[in-house]
């Protein structure tokens, strides 16, 4: 689940953690909205999708060989969300083209995992951050939609252990 002050939206992601030590490991991830999302005015219809594309450090709290591990970590990521027109009242209002809006976003996350087996797990994780200014689709004269301040993502995961 993507979610910021425009609400929530249903999304996919994948992500790994490379160990570099027994304590910390990268952590590169990817999500992004399954629907897009729309926004409306009385000129029209617009569509949008936020992206998130993060690099952080993760420390995992216990070893892998435990049931319980919990996780936390920090990063940055991009926030990019791609806004196209839909509908459009009369033709002389379908000016604009696609467009593409970008933040920085800083994030802490948390994260705990239960073993299935020695080579599987299952991960609920939360991130919480704020971009570095408001991505705003606006429409006409009039702001739609906000993403970035702030901008959660939710995440109920299968994990693979590659020892």
């Amino acid at each position: 689940l993507l979610a910021s002050e425009s609400g929530g939206a249903l999304g996919i992601s994948a992500n790994a953690d490379i160990a570099v030590s027994r304590n910390i490991a990268f952590a590169p991830w990817f999500s992004t909205a399954v629907v897009a999302r729309e926004a409306s005015a009385p000129i029209g219809t617009a569509g949008y999708r936020p992206t998130l594309i993060g690099l952080g450090i993760a420390a995992p709290l216990a070893s892998p060989s435990r049931f319980i591990v919990p996780r936390l970590g920090v990063g940055y990521a991009v926030l990019w969300v791609h806004v196209w027109p839909d509908t459009a009242v009369a033709p002389a209002e379908k000016k604009s083209q696609s467009i593409d809006l970008f933040g920085a976003v800083m994030y802490v996350n948390a994260a705990i995992s239960m073993k299935i087996n020695a080579r599987a797990r299952i991960t609920a994780e939360g991130m919480l951050g704020v971009s570095s200014h408001d991505l705003v689709v606006r429409m006409g004269d009039s702001e739609r939609a906000h993403w970035g301040v702030p901008v959660a993502h939710l995440a109920l995961r299968g994990e693979l252990v590659i020892p």
